[in-house]
């Protein structure tokens, strides 16, 4: 019909997965959006095999694939690629069917949660403020490889990188303030954790199993609450 902006949630399929329900596989017809002022929601009964047809939504209250506490347990593995995305207020992606996350143009979000066991990348390129907390936990994701957050200058509240296990390299080159703790636990793989520009933070530091780590860094801080370093292996060569 040629809408280009939804005043409220754009929400696609439901999460009755009864025999003979519709699914939903194309979302082309929805090329022509740029904007949802609520939520992007997408449920169970997606049958896609990417987010195709949103590539113009430049803004959105928020994009759920699943919740904090339900996972989304659609159909296929699909890909998210959401190149327009700059503002958004709210990511959560819980799922076991999501293989890659790319939103190369997002500059700011409220909060962040990735659940996603397999994952296998990720694009935050743009991103330089997260509002409140940055979580990515999961259970045993060892196809993710690289984190990867250039531009992030802030976060107003915890920052947690855990169950990552595949994840070697961490980039955090211009992260100056974690406004609450800084959780980094079993990244197993991971050698070096640094953060060459970070000077505050509000809570703890708290790393652990971190067994592969090597190095850790982080020359400028000024300020933190308490700092916790459990290696949890016998002889750590760590500088």
């Amino acid at each position: 019909s040629g809408i280009t902006i939804i005043e409220g949630d754009l929400i696609i399929g439901n999460n009755n997965l009864e025999e003979g329900i519709d699914t939903i596989k194309d979302l082309s017809a929805l090329s022509n959006l740029i904007e949802v002022k609520q939520n992007i929601i997408v449920n169970n009964s997606f049958a896609g095999t990417s987010l195709r047809g949103l590539e113009m939504i430049r803004s959105a209250a928020g994009l759920y694939l699943g919740t904090t506490s339900t996972a989304l347990n659609c159909l296929n593995e699909f890909d998210v690629e959401l190149s327009a995305l700059k503002n958004l207020g709210q990511l959560v992606v819980n799922s076991t069917k999501v293989k890659s996350l790319h939103l190369p143009a997002l500059q700011e979000t409220g909060w962040l949660y990735l659940s996603a066991s397999k994952l296998g990348s990720i694009d935050f390129s743009s991103l330089v403020n997260c509002v409140t907390n940055f979580t990515m936990k999961t259970s045993a994701n060892t196809m993710l490889t690289s984190i990867a957050l250039p531009v992030l200058e802030s976060i107003g509240g915890i920052f947690t990188l855990q169950y990552y296990q595949g994840v070697t390299e961490l980039s955090c080159p211009k992260l100056e303030k974690i406004n609450g703790t800084l959780i980094a636990k079993n990244l197993t793989k991971l050698h070096a954790l640094a953060f060459p520009e970070l000077k505050e933070i509000s809570g703890d530091i708290d790393v652990a199993y971190t067994n592969s780590l090597t190095s850790f860094s982080m020359p400028k801080i000024e300020q933190c609450n308490q700092f916790s370093l459990n290696l949890n292996f016998s002889n750590p060569q760590v500088a």
